[in-house]
């Protein structure tokens, strides 16, 4: 699971997984998968394993995907 903090200064602290991105929001990784293909959401390689970044995770919690 993803490194937060509680309170609204929650900070992700590390490229998080779609799944753990699915975890967080309570959809399935399928869904996640679904936005990464189109567009909603940006994901970046490390190696060969998609990730999402510490500030888009910011940007979906807060404004939403």
């Amino acid at each position: 699971m993803a490194t937060m903090t509680t309170g609204p200064e929650s900070v992700i602290r590390r490229p998080i997984s779609r799944e753990e991105l699915a975890e967080l929001l309570d959809v399935s990784p399928r869904t996640i998968e679904k936005y990464d293909r189109e567009g909603r959401i940006r994901t970046i390689l490390i190696g060969n394993k998609k990730r999402i970044p510490p500030s888009e995770v910011a940007r979906i919690v807060e404004e939403g995907i």
